[in-house]
């Protein structure tokens, strides 16, 4: 949700001026650059690798101080070290275009991954454990299913 503000640009455009953004926010993934300082991911680089694979059909990408724990239900006929081996080259891939240096990739096949409690059972498709780095901690939700 966009909060407009009262009061026009100073760049005299005749545009709404946003003064505040609320409401949902991707999990902003905070990992380490050669030069050891922090690169924030955002979440589009994680998810666009693994959206495009047919074999997959949920996901879910847990960092933690291990690394990335990449949760994955195969899409049926799919074969489970295939896309293991694929999902970790794909993303890994996406995150050194980036320059961070890579973290352990685990992924784990499994036939389901939970979704938060509450009365809005919320799928948290990229989240982070460590906390929310300089840009604050939120969530994503999402998942090839459609499921919101």
């Amino acid at each position: 949700m966009l909060a407009l503000a009262g009061e026009p640009c100073t760049c005299a455009r005749p545009l709404a001026l946003v003064s505040a953004m609320e409401g949902r926010s991707d999990n902003m993934l905070h990992l380490p650059g050669p030069d050891g300082r922090d690169v924030a991911v955002h979440p589009i680089h994680v998810r666009s690798p693994l959206a495009a694979r047919a074999d997959i059909q949920q996901y879910q990408v847990v960092h933690d101080q291990q690394g990335l724990r990449v949760l994955v239900v195969l899409a049926s006929g799919a074969s489970a070290e295939a896309c293991r081996a694929a999902v970790a080259q794909s993303l890994g891939e996406s995150l050194a275009k980036l320059g961070v240096e890579l973290p352990p990739i685990d992924v784990r096949v499994v036939d389901s991954i939970p979704r938060e409690g509450g009365q809005a059972a919320k799928f948290k498709l990229v989240t982070s454990l460590l906390g929310g780095g300089p840009t604050g901690d939120a969530s994503t939700a999402g998942s090839k299913l459609g499921a919101t």
